[in-house]
């Protein structure tokens, strides 16, 4: 399935390819539902993106301690751990001539960011005081994996993250970006 969107023209040699997860530490996946509403997102405190980003434009040695103090005016009792801060960062950094995707329904999904992170939280994905930061996407294609030779069968598993770059598997999730039915692929 694509839908109607034209992606920006793009080298693919440019382009850099992000797995993306979206389920919260209680094992709430709203993985599904975001992409349906055509966004992604990570959650890591109850500090809004406009508070992370002067975070980072101070350049502060410890962002997230920092960030921790947000997290203390909105109630909640954990400290921002300094690999949150990270992901952030990556999700931050992903580019329009990027391409972000994620698997549930046997599939693969990518898409295209087309939009910074949104100043106010989503507020159906935000839980308990965590905001859930997000970003929207177009340019969506959708990919059954049991129409895919098995090697893409990695791809579901790719990244230890949330936010994760990937390496190995770089070339497939390409070969996807690249592609529109599974018989192209």
């Amino acid at each position: 399935m694509v839908d109607t969107e034209v992606p920006t023209a793009v080298p693919s040699e440019m382009a850099r390819y992000w797995r993306i997860r979206m389920r919260f530490e209680e094992g709430d996946d709203v993985t599904k539902a975001a992409w349906h509403d055509d966004i992604v997102g990570v959650w890591y405190g109850g500090w809004n993106a406009e508070q992370f980003e002067q975070t980072l434009e101070r350049n502060s040695q410890d962002a997230a301690a920092e960030l921790s103090k947000f997290n203390d005016d909105a109630g909640l009792v954990y400290k921002v751990k300094a690999r949150y801060v990270e992901a952030a960062r990556r999700f931050w950094g992903i580019s329009e001539n990027d391409w972000v995707f994620t698997y549930f329904d046997d599939a693969i999904h990518l898409a295209r960011v087309k939009s910074v992170v949104e100043r106010q939280p989503h507020p159906t994905f935000s839980r308990d005081w965590v905001l859930f930061k997000f970003r929207r996407i177009g340019s969506k294609k959708t990919f059954a994996l049991g129409k895919l030779p098995d090697c893409f069968r990695l791809l579901s598993s790719a990244g230890q993250g949330n936010v994760h770059e990937v390496g190995a598997t770089r070339r497939l999730i390409k070969l996807l970006a690249e592609s529109t039915p599974e018989q192209q692929v």
